[in-house]
Parts: structure tokens; sequence; C-alpha cells
């Protein structure tokens, strides 16, 4: 019995452990995880709004990390944050050679997906 319990303790721990898990890495920027809450809130849990969805993906090109929040909707639109949270430039289709204080741009590449609304 007394095995058995323990077991049971074991596994209540893993999945109060999981419970709390973030859909988001933990190493996400302050600022970020803010505006993920907030479009939570938006979207009331009910996920993206009409045919609008975001998605949050990181780039870097070995020295500097930077987030792109894609919209997807008609047209698809880009916003460009640095890691302290200021954006850089806005875009629809086609990517700039430069964006904001971001120069060579094209030599940024996708390094993971933060978040994805659904």
């Amino acid at each position: 019995m007394r095995t058995l319990s323990s077991y049971l303790i074991i596994l209540l721990l893993i999945c109060s452990a999981n419970s709390c898990r973030k859909d988001y890495p933990e190493d996400t920027p302050d600022w970020l995880k803010s505006r993920i809450k907030e479009w939570k809130k938006e979207s009331r849990g009910a996920g993206c709004v009409g045919d609008v969805c975001r998605e949050i993906q990181e780039y870097s090109d070995g020295i500097q990390t930077i987030y792109w929040i894609k919209s997807t909707g008609t047209p698809t639109a880009y916003k460009v944050y640095d890691f302290e949270g200021n954006e850089q430039c806005y875009f629809e289709t086609t990517q700039p050679a430069t964006c904001g204080s971001i120069s060579n741009f094209q030599n940024y590449q996708f390094t993971r997906m933060i978040w994805i609304e659904d």
C-alpha cells in the first residue's frame, strides 16, 4: 500500500508541474510574455480572431535576436521587434533589406517558434 501511495504522489507531482507550463519558452522576454497575455485576453480563449491568427518567430544573426510577429489574413503582415521590444519595421509581402536599426536583415536565420495562436 505504501508503494502505491508513493507512485500516486509522484504521478500527482508530475501532473501538477505540467499543468503550470506556459505555451511559450521560459526564456521569452518579459515584454513578449505580456503581449501574449494581452492577445489571450483579447480572444478570451477562443483562439484566432476571425481569419487572423498570430505567431511569434525568433530569428538571429548569431549576435542579435529579433522577433517577427506574423499576422495571417489577407494580406499576411509582419512586425519586427528587437530583443528589447522596440518595433523596427512592418512589411506585408516583400522582406526589406533593412529593418529599422537592423542592418543586413537577410542575414537573420529562423531559430525557433515562440508562440502560435490557436
